[in-house]
């Protein structure tokens, strides 16, 4: 299953990547760290917060719900990186919980979707640069494997999908920038 997220990663990478990463990192005026996604294809519709999910069973493939695959289709066009990880590693639940709850500059967090992490990581040198993106944590992103497992993506062997409540990772969360 690792070997199949590994390529899955890989073939995503590769749909993604345009001349001169098309994609950026950027700081905005108020110190704000911002991933500008609009050059690949995206979304314009805020993703859902929440999720309907459980550690026993998978939730709904809708778009109200976050860790659906319906979701993690596409990236949301620009959001927000938190500058900081959870303080300590969680269960997926927990970290979906906790993104969902920060109140930190005004609240709205979330957690990452499977393909805006994986994007994450591939700006993870501009990231480590602008929001102290530590390379050698794994993070939980909000879209399910199946009813059993989350995709987590470990900085140190590039891939993975872990048991959503008997391993943990930290929390990166992300907040989507509308206009």
């Amino acid at each position: 299953m690792i070997q199949s997220f590994k390529l899955l990663l890989i073939v995503f990478a590769s749909c993604i990547m345009t001349d001169s990463y098309a994609q950026k990192v950027v700081v905005d005026g108020a110190g704000r760290v911002i991933v500008d996604a609009s050059a690949i294809p995206h979304t314009t519709v805020p993703k859902a917060r929440r999720t309907d999910a459980t550690a026993s069973s998978a939730g709904t493939n809708t778009l109200g719900n976050l860790s659906s695959k319906v979701s993690d289709e596409k990236v949301f066009q620009k959001f927000e990186v938190r500058k900081y990880d959870s303080t300590h590693e969680l269960s997926w639940s927990n970290a979906l919980t906790y993104c969902h709850d920060l109140l930190e500059d005004g609240g709205g967090w979330r957690l990452p979707t499977g393909r805006e992490l994986s994007l994450m990581y591939l700006l993870r040198y501009e990231l480590l640069r602008d929001a102290n993106f530590i390379l050698n944590n794994s993070h939980w992103s909000a879209t399910e494997y199946d009813w059993k497992f989350a995709y987590a993506l470990s900085n140190i062997s590039h891939s993975g999908h872990f048991l959503k409540d008997s391993h943990s990772a930290y929390a990166r969360c992300i907040r989507d920038i509308t206009p």
